[in-house]
């Protein structure tokens, strides 16, 4: 549904139907392409300008970045801390669970 030069699909349609839209793509004849957070239904940066906006790192968990003690190259986006992997995990919530 996206890629790295268009908005996330939960900035697009919203965090409910994102989980939709997801399954629905996942019965549609051809490839599955999914964007890296949508299964945990990352949004994009709300002040990085066009295109970083989409571009943001990965969100594993609360600290940010997970496994890496780099900082990254490009602002995360703030609402890293409660939109993350480890969260949907423990919470067994969000789209995550779809695959």
């Amino acid at each position: 549904f996206n890629t790295k030069c268009s908005s996330r699909l939960a900035s697009i349609v919203g965090p409910q139907q994102t989980k939709a839209l997801l399954t629905l793509q996942a019965t549609v004849p051809g490839v599955l392409f999914n964007y890296y957070g949508n299964e945990i239904g990352m949004t994009d940066h709300p002040t990085q300008p066009v295109p970083f906006k989409y571009r943001t790192p990965m969100q594993w968990n609360s600290d940010g970045t997970g496994f890496s003690k780099n900082r990254p190259w490009i602002e995360r986006n703030p609402n890293y801390k409660i939109i993350n992997v480890e969260v949907r995990i423990l919470l067994f919530t969000g789209k995550l669970h779809v695959y």
